[in-house]
Order: C-alpha cells, then structure tokens, then sequence
C-alpha cells in the first residue's frame, strides 16, 4: 500500500499540472498522455484515466508537437477536444514553427503561455505571449532592481519576439459543434468570454491555494476574473466566498468598486467561479452574452 502524499508532495503535483485551467474542460478530463510520462503522477490526480488503446479522449498531452504526434491526437480526440503541448528545450522560432504544425493538423484556438519567473520548478504565472497587455502587467508588478535583472529582462522579451523562450505551453482546439455554455448548464463558460487567452496566477505554498484566471480579450484586461480550486478544502472555501459577496450584493447594491459574483461551475472537474468588479445590478456586458 502507497504512503500517503505529504502536502508538500501534494502541492508541487498539483502545481505541474495547473495548465489544465487554461482549457475550455468543464468535468475531469480523459486524457492521453503523448508527452514521455513525466507527469504521470501528476496527471492520475487530476484526471481520467484513458483504460483502452481506441477509447476517445477529451484531451491529448504531447511535449513539441511533430507531425506523427499530431495525427494521433486527432485520432484519439473527441470533435471539439483539447490539445496541451509543453516543451522545455529551446528552439529558434519554436512558436511559428509550433503553430504552423498545429495549424496545418487543422487545430484552431493556438495559444501560447510562458510559466514563469525564470529558473522556477513551480511556476507563479502562466503567461499568454499573444496579450501585450498581459505581459506588461506581469513585468509591471517586476520591475527590475538592477541592470543585471533588466538585461534579463530585455533578453526575455527578445526571446518571445522571436517565439525562443522556454520552457513553453501551447494549447489548441480540434473542431467541432461549437459549445452552447446555457444548455450544458456552463455558468463560467457562458460569463467569461472564450476562446480569449488567459493570464493564469498560480503563486502561494499549499495545494489549498487558489489559482486566478484574467482573460485578455483583443489584448485588453476584461475586468473579468475566474478563480479555480485545486482540491476539495479550496472548493469549500471558493463557495463560501461566493455566498458572501452575494450576500454583500444583496444588501448593499450601490456600493462602487465591489466584486459581483458572475458565475458559479466547474473547470476540469474542479470548483471555478468568475467576477466582474463594479458590476451593478441587472447588468450585462459584451463576454457575458457571448
């Protein structure tokens, strides 16, 4: 019989596997891992596992998409279904040459994320590169202190100009019927807008820790949030909080700057829910209604 996990243990699993919150996935995916079995351990925490060799999947884990990974991913992929690819070695023109694979594989929804800071084995953020806005905000919230750290910085952005940064996380969609977020009762999917890119915020030390989703829509900050639970004593925790803030909502209608409750659901088989700050009451915006 295993030992049980300590949460050290626990947090640094969980921690690998946070992209998840990236996809579009309202349940607890089935996945086929392509991608060398690095994050095996990971992966049976939070997912489905894949029990036969024709068995359709939701979501397909490959490291730098090649040709011959890409048509067996398609293969095994239900129409709409994910694709998460993660690489850690650097390669010139990685993103181009990355999406023109994707692309020609006929997967759509191509999006690129750099989990950083630098030289971190779990990351704090997952960064869209297609979202100036999002990158200006993290390198904001870290200027540099020296002119060492800003050389590190100006190579970095050099480096994503030129689709070379590493390690790297890029996600696309096969097609298919496009989702109707009110009939499969996807609260978060119908308030925060897809297939928009996200800056994931995934800091602190315990597994309890919540991780926050900022979509960037056109590349703007959307005044939308989401937050998502790693595990079961979080999912307590989010619902509660949404409790109060509608409580809050209910009592005091007019107070400016407050964060209303949008939407309550699942991502990835875990509790996710969704805000908007300053929403009033019986308002809608444009991603809402999408």
């Amino acid at each position: 019989m295993a030992e049980p996990r300590t949460e050290e243990r626990l947090n640094e699993l969980l921690r690998r596997v946070d992209w998840r919150f990236l996809l579009r996935q309202q349940e607890t995916p089935r996945v086929l891992d392509l991608s060398g079995g690095g994050l095996t351990e990971a992966l049976e925490l939070v997912t489905e596992p894949v029990r036969g060799p024709e068995d359709e999947v939701d979501l397909v884990l490959l490291g730098f998409p090649g040709r011959e990974e890409l048509k067996t991913a398609r293969a095994r992929l239900r129409e709409g279904g994910e694709l998460a690819c993660l690489w850690q070695g650097r390669r010139p023109r990685g993103m181009q040459r990355a999406r023109a694979l994707l692309t020609q594989a006929g997967f759509e929804d191509v999006h690129f994320y750099w989990p950083g800071p630098e030289h971190s084995p779990q990351p704090e953020f997952w960064l869209p590169l297609e979202a100036p806005a999002a990158v200006e905000q993290v390198f904001s919230q870290r200027p540099a202190h020296s002119r060492r750290q800003g050389a590190s910085q100006l190579a970095w952005r050099l480096a994503a100009r030129f689709g070379a940064v590493t390690p790297l996380c890029a996600t696309a969609r096969l097609p298919g019927p496009p989702a109707d977020p009110v009939a499969e009762g996807d609260e978060v999917g119908r308030a925060l807008p897809a297939p928009e890119p996200w800056l994931l915020l995934t800091g602190g030390s315990k597994s309890e820790n919540k991780v926050v989703g900022l979509p960037f829509p056109l590349g703007e900050g959307s005044g939308l949030a989401a937050k998502f639970a790693r595990v079961e004593v979080a999912a307590t925790a989010l619902d509660r909080e949404a409790e109060i803030l509608r409580q809050l909502k209910d009592e005091r209608r007019s107070l400016a700057g407050a964060p209303w409750v949008r939407a309550s659901g699942e991502r990835a088989g875990q509790r996710a829910g969704g805000k908007r700050v300053g929403q009033q009451d019986g308002g809608e915006d444009h991603h809402a209604q999408q």
